[in-house]
C-alpha cells in the first residue's frame, strides 16, 4: 500500500531508445513530402505550371503533416479507445486510488476513464499537460483494491517518466503506417520505427517501478496474473495502440516487442 510520508521517486527507464522522436518525425515527414511530391508533379504538370515549384511544395506539405499527426496524438489516440464520457464518480475505489497515488508520484491533471470492456487491460496517454488514463471494466470489477492499486500506480508511473508521452506521440505519428491505406507498403518502416522509439524489458522497468511506489509488489503481480487467466484483447485495441496498454492486446500481432506476461509476472514474484 502507499505512504502519504514517503515521496518515492519515479524511475525513468534504465536505457536510452534508439531512435528519438524527432528522427521519426522527419522520417514521417519524407515518407509524406515524397508522396506529396509525386501529386503535386502530376498535378503541376497538367497546369502547365514549372515543375520545380512541386519541391517546396512537397518539403512544406512532409513538414506540416508530420506536425499535424503529433499534434493530434493524445486527441486521436483516445478517440479511437471510444470512450463516452471520463464521469467515474460511480467508481468511488477507483477514484480515491487515482487520487491518493497521484500525490505519491507528483502526477498532475488527469483524466480517469474507464472503457466498457469485458476484457481485462488498461492504458495510459499523455501529450504534454494531457493525462489520461483507462481502465477496462472488465479489469476493475475482476481484481480487489490491492491489485488495482498496483495497476492505477503502473499507468500513473508510465505518465510521469515519459514512457506515455513518447508512446502517445508514437501512437499518433507512426499509427497510419503501421494501421492505414498504405499499410501494406509502409507497415515494416513503420514497425522499425515503433520499435526503435522503445526500450527492451521496458515493462519490466516500469514493473518495477510501479512497486515501489506501492512497497506491495504481490499486488501488481496478482493483477497480471488475473489478466493471464483472461483476455487482456480489448476491443479498441489496434497495431498502432498496441504499445501503450498495460498487457499485450495483440500478442502475435503487435508490431513492437514487449516483455512476456509470464516474465514479468515472475520477476514480480521474486522480489
Amino acid at each position: 500500500m502507499t505512504s502519504e510520508a514517503a515521496q518515492p521517486e519515479v524511475m525513468p527507464p534504465a536505457d536510452t531508445p534508439s531512435m528519438t522522436l524527432p528522427i521519426a518525425a522527419a522520417i514521417v515527414g519524407a515518407l509524406i513530402a515524397f508522396g506529396a511530391l509525386i501529386l503535386f508533379l502530376i498535378v503541376l504538370v497538367l497546369l502547365s505550371w514549372p515543375w520545380w515549384i512541386a519541391i517546396p511544395l512537397a518539403i512544406i506539405a512532409g513538414a506540416v503533416g508530420a506536425w499535424m499527426l503529433m499534434r493530434s496524438s493524445f486527441a486521436r489516440t483516445l478517440d479511437g479507445l471510444g470512450i463516452v464520457e471520463s464521469n467515474v464518480s460511480t467508481n468511488a475505489r477507483l477514484n480515491n486510488l487515482v487520487d491518493g497515488l497521484a500525490l505519491s508520484v507528483g502526477a498532475g491533471d488527469l483524466d480517469v476513464y474507464v472503457i466498457d470492456d469485458p476484457a481485462m487491460n488498461a492504458i495510459s496517454l499523455r501529450q504534454g499537460d494531457r493525462r489520461a488514463i483507462a481502465i477496462t471494466s472488465g479489469l476493475v470489477s475482476s481484481i480487489d483494491r490491492i491489485a488495482l492499486e498496483g495497476v492505477v500506480a503502473e499507468l500513473l508511473v508510465r505518465l510521469e517518466n515519459g514512457d506515455a508521452e513518447t508512446a502517445t506521440t508514437a501512437a499518433g505519428l507512426l499509427g497510419p503506417l503501421v494501421d492505414g491505406p498504405f499499410a501494406p507498403i509502409l507497415r515494416g518502416i513503420g514497425s522499425k520505427l515503433m520499435a526503435g522509439l522503445t526500450v527492451e524489458d521496458q515493462a519490466i522497468q516500469t514493473d518495477l517501478a510501479a512497486v515501489a511506489v506501492t512497497r506491495y509488489p504481490p499486488g501488481l503481480g496478482a493483477a497480471l496474473e488475473t489478466i493471464a487467466q483472461h483476455s487482456a484483447r480489448a476491443k479498441a485495441a489496434t497495431v498502432r495502440n498496441d504499445h501503450l496498454w498495460l498487457v499485450s492486446p495483440l500478442e502475435d500481432d503487435a508490431v513492437v516487442p514487449t516483455s512476456p506476461l509470464a516474465w514479468r509476472i515472475d520477476t514480480l514474484l521474486e522480489i
